[in-house]
């Protein structure tokens, strides 16, 4: 948000909390009207449960570096993924701090 006034704040969470409320009530019909039709259109609650029950791949191997011939090196040591998340996380975190909640930017537009 690109201010902190507590009306605009208590609007904002108002709009959220019924977009919540409103996509969880369109899944809740959803879900009933595939109960209510699984026998009469079968592939389309085991398109769902497809869609539902799919392994999802871990993190790939990381690439370091593509080579000079066009070929990728890449990394399947834990340790080598280990010293890479390390570093990356080292770098967001000094980019990225925390300030004190009472701390406000003042700017005379």
């Amino acid at each position: 948000m690109k201010t902190k006034d507590g009306q605009k704040y208590a609007a904002y969470v108002q709009t959220k909390n019924k977009t919540k409320f409103l996509i969880k009530q369109y899944q809740s019909e959803t879900y009933k009207v595939m109960a209510a039709q699984v026998r009469s259109n079968p592939k389309k609650f085991l398109s769902y449960i497809n869609g539902k029950t799919k392994v999802k791949s871990g993190i790939p191997n990381l690439v370091m570096r593509i080579l000079p011939d066009e070929s990728k090196d890449t990394t399947t040591s834990t340790y080598e993924q280990e010293r890479f998340y390390q570093t990356s996380f080292r770098v967001c975190a000094s980019v990225f701090t925390l300030e004190p909640q009472n701390y406000v930017i003042s700017s005379n537009l």
